[in-house]
């Protein structure tokens, strides 16, 4: 399965979903600069002996932040590696194997209107070009050096990367005219530059905020003899502050650093608009921003990095653009905050500040969470029942699912309405006994009294509206019609990742382990497979949905059931087999036959194929190394304490260095049952 998607800048990735043009010199498909289309980005075109050559492609090879592509041209070998450079540049490097040199045209085009302004640099042009309202400072440059260049305004053609299409095409003579002229509709910019034997060419097209950095990452591109390598360090260097992780268990050997990629790729570090915080953005394309129910998830990744400053910076990402009514929002965008969603904040934030704890940082987030909860109790629960509404099947992430038409016939239709939810009050129910334990920290002890008094609460009223004996299942409530909307869904369970429970709600865990209802081939179904509306295809009234939760596996769902099964084998040690199973199930999905990792938004619970239609691979919608680390690995910290129980199987070889502890860098070493450790200072 080919693999093509590239990051690594600042703001900058470049992840085309369904590439056009991988076989094709340079990296035509379309980059996102923050959410920012930029299409085409750019292609080189060869001459050779007098005419232009179209190169015979090879070979493609991915490795994380490096793509390499391989041509044959005229009788030579020609290697192109392109990569997105830490400083926001997309660039392509090449080298010639042959005897003689011959002449590239790196070019792209874009619309006319778009155009802001544009000049002429020493091997390179400038140019500002506007994209949804938004100015993005741009260089395309060359090197070592432009032997010649052409900007030229034509009327429409269809935008191909083929030599053909564009005005270099009849004049290039062994050089380009070197001219500007922007009238058309359509604008064409060239660089000629020249390709020698055996010495690294490169084309590079820069991203950037301003004139000023615009100009500093020009200067430095144009003193760099091998640009490429800085991709490479870059992502040596992310890597460095991970916890380094050996094991016999080769698909989470594999699949443990291809998520480290997944967060490395799509984290937005710049400061512009909305954006003040680094932060990590849900996927590719039109996922290229922070999302609200996502966000917790890549807290409790990142967090078990040795430094948290990702982890911090994507709650306070979303506290420093919370609404007036103390609700956060769905998806910050640079200028706009949209929707809303719901999101399991209180149990990354407390899992972060006992791996991290920061005074500071827990102030801010004390005092910006408990506007959200007064949100909640102020707004989502009306009647002071201490169970929270759902008012728009989309806001929980967990579209086309009957829980929704049970209260409304027509809410897939995106129709207002009002369902108590489960798992919506079991992430306030988490957040406020974080809260809770917040507030004792930072002195505020009366507080800490009201939020458990709360979460007591919230906790009576799962047990009384949405518990039902005779089922033995957890339903949403209607809370128009005062009863239980008997469908059962895989939140269902989220109970159980919590104190809510006790031994009388147990039966509840034959429907989730019974095949015929939400155990599958690949574990575990959202809707249980005895409701009329599951399908495994994810087809909702007699149309396949791009993002059904009636049946389909969900890695987001998943987590949060690994999460109850790690908890019920701390509990009782009879579930740590299964807990074991779910975790190692759940990545054996995520990976193609070939063996090539991946993660999708959902899979078929029996077959395990992704939604391929979709196109969204590295998707950052779940937690995996946060399973790892607490449910392989058996790590929980808590009140400063670090404990380990390890559940690997019992011929399994780990050894795990450098994991971020509050006592200091711990690293383990389990190989046929038996533990070492050893805790060092940061």
């Amino acid at each position: 399965m080919r693999r093509w998607y590239l990051g690594g800048g600042k703001a900058l990735v470049w992840t085309p979903l369904f590439p056009r043009y991988l076989d094709t010199p340079g990296m035509w498909d379309e980059a996102h600069y923050y959410h920012l289309k930029w299409y085409p980005t750019y292609t080189v075109s060869f001459y050779v002996d007098g005419r232009f050559i179209t190169p015979k492609f090879h070979d493609l090879r991915w490795d994380y932040n490096l793509l390499t592509k391989e041509y044959d041209i005229y009788g030579y070998k020609l290697m192109e590696r392109s990569a997105v450079l830490p400083y926001d540049t997309l660039y392509s490097e090449y080298l010639l194997k042959g005897d003689k040199p011959m002449d590239g045209i790196a070019w792209f085009a874009l619309p006319a209107k778009e155009l802001e302004d544009i000049k002429i640099a020493e091997n390179a042009i400038f140019l500002i070009r506007k994209l949804d309202g938004h100015l993005i400072h741009t260089g395309f440059m060359v090197l070592p050096q432009v032997q010649s260049f052409m900007v030229q305004g034509a009327n429409y053609v269809d935008m191909v990367p083929i030599p053909e299409v564009t005005p270099f095409y009849e004049v290039f003579d062994g050089k380009l005219p070197n001219t500007v002229h922007i009238n058309g509709y359509v604008i064409f910019i060239g660089l000629h530059f020249r390709l020698i034997p055996s010495k690294p060419a490169g084309v590079g097209l820069i991203f950037a905020d301003s004139g000023c950095e615009l100009s500093v990452t020009h200067q430095y591109l144009s003193k760099t003899p091998t640009p490429i390598n800085d991709a490479l360090e870059d992502w040596q260097n992310f890597l460095s502050k991970v916890p380094k992780l050996e094991t016999s268990l080769q698909k989470i050997q594999k699949y443990y650093y291809y998520r480290w990629y997944g967060l490395y790729t799509f984290a937005i570090w710049k400061k512009r608009g909305n954006y003040h915080y680094p932060a990590v953005a849900e996927g590719p394309a039109y996922f290229r921003v922070p999302i609200a129910y996502s966000a917790p998830a890549h807290v409790r990744e990142t967090m078990w990095m040795q430094d948290d400053i990702l982890a911090r910076g994507e709650l306070l990402e979303f506290l420093s653009n919370q609404l007036a009514d103390g609700s956060l929002p769905g998806r910050i965008h640079l200028d706009r905050c949209v929707t809303f969603y719901h999101g399991d904040w209180g149990r990354a934030l407390r899992y972060l500040l006992e791996l991290h704890p920061n005074i500071e940082f827990a102030h801010t987030a004390y005092e910006g969470f408990k506007r959200y909860v007064g949100y909640f109790d102020k707004i989502r629960d009306p009647e002071g029942m201490g169970l929270y509404d759902i008012i728009d099947h989309f806001e929980t992430g967990q579209e086309f699912n009957p829980r929704y038409t049970w209260v409304r016939e027509d809410a897939d239709m995106a129709k207002p309405i009002r369902l108590k939810g489960v798992d919506v009050t079991v992430y306030i129910y988490s957040l406020k006994q974080a809260l809770a334990w917040l507030a004792d920290k930072l002195g505020k002890h009366h507080e800490a009294t009201k939020w458990r008094e709360g979460a007591l609460k919230i906790k009576h009223a799962l047990l009384n509206y949405c518990w039902d004996a005779r089922d033995r299942f957890f339903y949403d409530y209607d809370p128009i019609r005062r009863e239980k909307v008997r469908v059962k869904t895989v939140t269902g369970f989220y109970p159980f990742y919590t104190d809510i429970v006790s031994d009388r709600h147990m039966g509840a865990l034959n429907h989730l382990f019974n095949p015929d209802e939400f155990w599958s081939t690949y574990p575990v179904r959202t809707l249980s497979k005895d409701d009329p509306h599951y399908s495994a295809l994810g087809y909702w009234k007699g149309e396949r949905m791009n993002c059904p939760w009636n049946g389909r596996v969900w890695p987001m769902t998943n987590s949060h059931v690994a999460d109850v099964l790690i908890r019920l084998s701390k509990l009782d040690h009879k579930f740590k087999a299964k807990a074991r199973e779910f975790i190692l199930k759940f990545v054996e999905m995520m990976f193609f036959p070939d063996g090539t990792p991946n993660c999708y938004e959902h899979y078929h619970p029996d077959t395990g194929i992704p939604s391929l239609f979709r196109g969204v691979n590295d998707y950052q919608h779940s937690w995996v190394i946060d399973l790892i680390m607490r449910g392989l690995v058996g790590l929980q910290v808590e009140a400063g304490d670090v404990t380990v129980d390890v559940n690997l199987p019992s011929d399994a070889y780990m050894k795990i260095e450098n994991i971020p502890t509050p006592k200091g860098l711990l690293s383990l070493e389990y190989d046929r049952g038996g533990l070492s450790q050893q805790l060092k200072d940061f």
